[in-house]
Formats: C-alpha cells, sequence, structure tokens
C-alpha cells in the first residue's frame, strides 16, 4: 500500500470516528489535522509529478516527430541518392558511347587522309583512278555517317542530363 493509501485509509477511520457522533480528542483533531495536512502534500506531490510526467510525454512526441520527420528526409535523400546514381551510370553509358563513336571517327579520318594521299598522288600522275577514287568517296561518306553518329550521341547526352532538371527532379 503506497503512503497515499494509508494516509487515506487513516482519514477515512478519523472521519468514521466523527461520523458516529462521538466527540473526537484533542489528540484525535491533531492526528486529523496532521493527516489532512499530509494527505494535502501528497496531492500536490502527485499534481507536480503528473505534471512532470505530462512535459516528459510533451517532450517524447517532439522527439518522436523530429524522428518520424528524420527517417522521411532520409528516405527522400537516399531516392535522390538513387536516382543521382542511375543518372551517373546513364552519362557514364553515354560517355563510353561517345568515346568509342569519337574513336570511330578518328579511324575513318585517318583513312580518309591515306586514301586523299593516295588520290593526290594519283591526280598529280595525270592518271585517274575511279577505283581509288571510289574508295574515298565511301570512306568520305563512311566519315559523315560516323561524324552523325557522333553527334546523336552528343545530343542524347546532354537529353539524359536535362530530363531530371526539366522533369523537376
Amino acid at each position: 500500500m503506497t503512503d497515499f493509501s494509508k494516509l487515506e485509509a487513516r482519514l477515512d477511520a478519523a472521519l468514521l470516528t466523527l461520523g458516529t457522533g462521538s466527540k473526537p480528542s484533542r489528540a484525535d483533531a491533531d492526528a486529523l489535522s496532521a493527516l489532512n495536512g499530509q494527505v494535502t502534500d501528497l496531492k500536490k506531490k502527485s499534481e507536480d509529478q503528473n505534471a512532470e510526467i505530462a512535459a516528459v510525454n510533451e517532450q517524447l512526441e517532439v522527439a518522436r516527430s523530429k524522428i518520424t520527420r528524420l527517417r522521411e528526409t532520409m528516405a527522400e535523400q537516399k531516392d535522390s541518392v538513387a536516382a543521382q546514381d542511375k543518372e551517373a551510370e546513364n552519362l557514364r553509358a553515354s560517355q563510353a558511347e561517345a568515346i568509342t563513336q569519337r574513336d570511330k571517327a578518328r579511324d575513318y579520318t585517318l583513312q580518309l587522309k591515306e586514301a586523299n594521299f593516295e588520290l593526290r598522288k594519283k591526280n598529280e600522275e595525270m592518271v585517274g583512278d575511279a577505283e581509288l577514287i571510289n574508295r574515298n568517296l565511301e570512306r568520305d561518306l563512311a566519315q559523315l555517317k560516323e561524324q552523325h553518329d557522333l553527334d546523336l550521341a552528343e545530343v542524347n547526352s546532354i537529353l539524359t542530363r536535362l530530363t531530371p532538371l526539366v522533369e523537376g527532379n
């Protein structure tokens, strides 16, 4: 039994004595007064503790709210990092494709330079070689196609980077 319960039982006993019509003794009256004082003190302590508990509960709710917001922020950041990782992977793939296209364009350019050199040499000798001219034109056409592919890869790379900005991500 708690102190509060004991005091309440004593107070009830004292009130019962008063209720029977017998006159309480001075000692009973003093004891009753002391018990009333103790009960009042305990009620005050109980109210103070309840107020402290309410304050702690309020702080706990604030902390829980902050934790929830932090978890939401972490989830958003995780999603953002995942999107950025995906974008980076797309950019790496675009870059690899652009490098491949650039290397092909360099090879075609070297072949074209060689063919032009041979064509100039034949033209200086005044010997027109139709096969050489055709090869030169084919290489020139292949280089133009490769340059077109390179330009297209560059445009796609730019679009890959701009798409998240336009979509607001």
